[in-house]
């Protein structure tokens, strides 16, 4: 395995001194040792980064990514990367690979194909220290000769491990919500979750209540889950909440000023910020505490302060709910496949 540390610092040995990218379970040691990184909403900002960085500076630029962001990559990697020949190292998690959630599975074997659909050179970056500096070395020249992204598809413990520590505290407990939350719901009520501990413990909970049948769980597609929930209370009729994190809500934020606008009054929308990517390794995300609430009062929502004012409110609402990084213990991943999901969720029988 790789010591993390002294793989960041030969990255600086070769110019390698700009990072960029969205956390990662599987990068996330490295990530904890870079000394410092440009967090960006979503993978495509990075890559954009990335060039005007090397417009600014002739240098290179470093983004780090989880392959179930590289859809998001594409569009800039293949429109101007490829197009102005703009070299980008690129570190992209590999989920999927192997068995995995199911939610990984499709773009654990699409991952490379896109990759040598858009004429990115890449490879797997090897666990031995040595041969991974090499590796290192060859792209960084094929790059400079090139003038062309290169990437490497990193697997699951390909770093070792360090030390993480966070300091985020809250006034609410997540878990503690959502089992009010689920206590209150009515005949039809229904919960979409974003993708992480939040729909995980969501699950959890819902399953031990035999409430299973009100929940939909938005497994990836980080940044989607708001505008899910808004189309399906606007085309439903059904009293909607939808569950989403600081990190997710973020990657896609047009689609809370869509919300906002439209504000059907079924539609309830809670959002937890904990401050922290936590799921993939408590990297910090981009919003501080009450920065969710005053950006969706500029869109023209009226944030409330509690849970059961959200629940008792007859016209939309959103709550920003200050958490902490309290994890449910033993929390389990769904037994259900997605499909049995879906059909308790839409009231069909499981065959």
């Amino acid at each position: 395995m790789i010591d993390p540390k002294d793989f960041v610092t030969y990255l600086k040995t070769q110019g390698l001194e700009y990072f960029t990218g969205v956390p990662d379970s599987i990068l996330k040691n490295f990530i904890n040792e870079l000394p410092e990184t440009h967090l960006k909403a979503n993978e495509g900002s990075a890559i954009a980064a990335a060039i005007g960085y090397h417009l600014a500076t002739k240098n290179i630029a470093t983004v780090y990514m989880q392959n179930s962001g590289l859809g998001n990559a594409i569009n800039p990697l293949a429109t101007m990367a490829l197009v102005y020949k703009i070299p980008v190292l690129l570190f992209i998690g590999w989920r999927g690979e192997d068995k995995d959630e199911p939610q990984h599975e499709v773009m654990g074997k699409a991952s490379a194909k896109m990759l040598e659909a858009i004429g990115i050179e890449h490879e797997v970056l090897s666990i031995e220290e040595n041969k991974s500096k090499s590796q290192i070395v060859n792209a960084y020249n094929r790059m400079h000769n090139q003038q062309s992204p290169y990437a490497f598809l990193v697997r699951k413990n390909t770093f070792k491990s360090t030390q993480q520590i966070s300091n985020i505290q809250g006034t609410h407990q997540r878990s503690s919500v959502i089992k009010e939350l689920i206590s209150n719901l009515k005949p039809g009520d229904k919960i979409f979750a974003t993708a992480g501990y939040t729909g995980r413990e969501l699950y959890a909970l819902a399953k031990k209540m035999q409430k299973l049948e009100h929940i939909f769980l938005g497994t990836g597609a980080m940044g989607h889950i708001s505008q899910l929930a808004l189309e399906f209370a606007l085309n439903s009729g059904k009293n909607t909440y939808c569950l989403d994190g600081d990190g997710s809500a973020i990657m896609h934020l047009g689609n809370l000023q869509e919300m906002s606008q439209k504000a059907p009054k079924n539609l309830k929308y809670i959002v937890f910020n904990n401050s922290s990517h936590q799921s993939v390794g408590l990297n910090e995300s981009l919003w501080k505490p009450g920065e969710i609430s005053r950006a969706l009062k500029s869109f023209g929502a009226e944030p409330v302060d509690a849970l059961d004012k959200l629940i008792q409110s007859k016209s939309f609402s959103v709550w920003e709910a200050i958490c902490g990084q309290e994890v449910m213990d033993s929390l389990p991943r769904p037994e259900e496949n997605p499909i049995d999901l879906k059909k308790l969720f839409l009231n069909d029988k499981i065959k």
